[in-house]
C-alpha cells in the first residue's frame, strides 16, 4: 500500500495505491481506479454497488496481480455532506445527476488527473 499527497487545488485528496505483485515495468497491469463510497463500504447502503465493485477488483487483483487506486472523492467528487443532501432529494424523487445539479453542482465533479502520476510512480507501462 502506497499513500500519496496532492498539492494545488488536489492538496485534500491523499490517494491510496493498493497493490499486488510487482508492477514495475509491467504491461497491460489489471487496474481498478475507485472513489470513495462510505455510504456503501462502511455503512452498508444499498443505493449502489461500490462496495460489491471494490470487493470483485480486489479478489481480482489479488488473483492476477496489479492495483486499486483508491481516490477520497464521495459522493461523484461533491463531498459526504453534499451527498448526504442529495440522498434526501433522492427520496424526493429527483435521480443522483438531477440531486447533484439541484445542489448547484454537474454531473461529475470527480477529477482523475493523479492517476497517471501514481501509475508512473509505481512503475507501471500500461494498463
Amino acid at each position: 500500500m502506497r499513500s500519496y499527497r496532492c498539492k494545488g487545488i488536489y492538496a485534500a485528496l491523499e490517494p491510496v495505491a493498493l497493490t499486488y505483485g510487482s508492477l514495475a515495468g509491467k504491461e497491460n497491469v489489471l487496474a481498478r481506479i475507485h472513489d470513495q463510497c462510505l455510504t456503501s463500504e462502511v455503512f452498508g447502503s444499498k443505493r449502489c454497488d461500490c462496495k460489491e465493485q471494490l470487493g470483485m477488483a480486489l479478489d481480482m487483483i489479488k488473483e492476477e496481480g496489479g492495483v486499486v487506486i483508491y481516490l477520497q472523492q464521495e459522493g461523484r467528487g461533491i463531498g459526504l455532506a453534499n451527498k448526504v443532501a442529495a440522498y434526501a432529494l433522492q427520496d424526493e424523487g429527483l435521480d443522483t445527476v438531477d440531486a447533484n445539479r439541484h445542489l448547484g453542482f454537474g454531473d461529475d465533479e470527480r477529477t482523475y488527473d493523479i492517476v497517471p502520476s501514481i501509475l508512473r510512480d509505481l512503475g507501471v507501462g500500461s494498463i
